[in-house]
């Protein structure tokens, strides 16, 4: 319960201090805007990143009056109530239960403006556990544990406001760096005097963001400080109350029940040690399995990856060696073909050149045997003539013989004449 209320006043906070910052910084600006002082418009109007810087300065600075104010308030209340309105008249009942439910019922009746106090929410959170309990034996581990998850929720209040301290110089450098890369993009060469009065006066305005932004955030950690210490103080006296009141304000635990309260918490101890036991035993469990798993999951993979590997080598080596052993084939085959094309281009060429010889010698023969043919014809009326001129002649003996002699050679001339051209187209 304490710690909802904390976390509602640090919303609270947070939501003020960003719908009211702008706001004053706002009203800051208007005031200026009015103010004949060049000094400021130079530092707090003369960039963008210098409006920036002041709006998160005034943000900061109303997270922290509203923290100032509210911590104020609170020390405030808790010191105006005393430990008797705190605290039941008598105790009604020796039963520890009984006595917290009183004891929380008087809180209740407390007026609106106390009830919102952390006093009371931090003793009505106490007053629970130990209800739920049904002991104060772990009393002093729950003021301290108390303590510490509110002073965490104190410190983080405050959150935004180290935030934007830390945020303002950084703004003041970007300012810088945004004006000099301005004022050197657009100086002028030409003009020498003109370019120097310019990059100076660049110069100004962009060294100005920074050191507002330094003494924006110098100023916000000075006011920081005493807002933290009256936090602090707020935690101490908080602290103090709360021991103060609730030392004493519980019944007695009866001594016969505490050897058996001192066994049931011993009870309780073992088998949330054994629960915890089983947790980190099963955890641990878990991350072997999953440390197995893993382990596997990358052998499995890296087997994989290596037979893919392996597989891969060796069709590239298989298909290498088919390709160059089709290549050396192809080359064997193609010289083979061309040695033989060559030789049959060869032999055809020697076939024609022999065939040319032979057609060449046919047609002298052809022309030979022409001629002899014409020879056989004269040859063959000569022999007729003569056999005409020896008839005639038959009366003279020595010329019948001479005749006879000459038709003899005629014949023989022309049975030999035929013969030959027989075996010259036999050939």
């Amino acid at each position: 319960m304490a710690g909802r209320n904390n976390l509602s006043s640090n919303s609270w906070s947070g939501l003020a201090s960003v719908a009211l910052g702008p706001l004053v910084a706002a009203i800051f600006y208007s005031v200026l805007y009015v103010s004949p002082v060049p000094f400021l418009h130079r530092y707090f109007m003369g960039h963008p990143v210098a409006y920036a810087a002041t709006i998160l300065f005034f943000v900061a600075l109303v997270g922290l009056v509203v923290r100032h104010l509210d911590t104020r308030r609170q020390l405030g209340i808790v010191a105006g109530l005393a430990d008797s309105e705190l605290k039941p008249a008598e105790q009604t009942s020796s039963d520890l239960g009984e006595h917290v439910t009183h004891w929380l019922d008087h809180l209740a009746q407390l007026p609106r403006s106390e009830r919102g106090c952390q006093l009371v929410h931090r003793l009505e959170d106490l007053l629970g556990r130990q209800q739920r309990r049904k002991t104060t034996r772990f009393l002093n581990d729950d003021l301290r544990d108390v303590s510490d998850r509110e002073a965490d929720q104190s410190h983080d209040s405050l959150q935004l406001v180290r935030i934007i301290v830390w945020a303002i110089p950084m703004l003041g450098f970007l300012g810088t760096v945004v004006g000099i890369t301005q004022t050197l993009g657009g100086l002028d060469f030409s003009d020498g005097q003109n370019a120097v009065d310019n990059l100076k006066a660049g110069l100004y305005v962009a060294f100005d963001t920074t050191a507002l932004g330094l003494v924006l955030s110098v100023i916000a950690i000075f006011l920081q400080f005493p807002v933290e210490k009256k936090m602090n103080q707020l935690m101490a006296t908080l602290d103090q109350r709360s021991i103060e009141i609730l030392s004493g304000g519980f019944p007695e635990e009866s001594t016969a029940d505490q050897p058996l309260q001192a066994i049931a918490e011993m009870n309780r101890a073992v088998l949330a040690s054994v629960n915890q036991l089983v947790e980190t035993q099963a955890e641990l469990w878990k991350k072997t399995v999953d440390s197995a798993h893993d382990h596997w999951t990358s052998v499995v993979g890296n087997a994989g990856d290596q037979v893919q590997s392996a597989l891969t080598e060796a069709i590239e080596l298989t298909l290498q060696s088919h390709a160059e052993h089709v290549d050396k084939t192809h080359q064997n085959a193609s010289q083979q073909i061309e040695q033989r094309w060559k030789q049959w281009q060869t032999a055809l060429s020697d076939n024609a050149r022999v065939l040319m010889v032979q057609q060449q010698t046919l047609a002298q023969q052809n022309e030979l045997l022409i001629g002899t043919a014409d020879r056989a014809k004269e040859l063959a009326e000569v022999r007729e003539l003569l056999q005409t001129n020896t008839a005639g002649l038959s009366a003279m003996p020595e010329m019948s013989d001479a005749m006879r002699s000459l038709a003899r050679a005629i014949d023989l001339i022309v049975d030999r004449v035929p013969s030959q051209s027989n075996r010259s187209k036999a050939a």
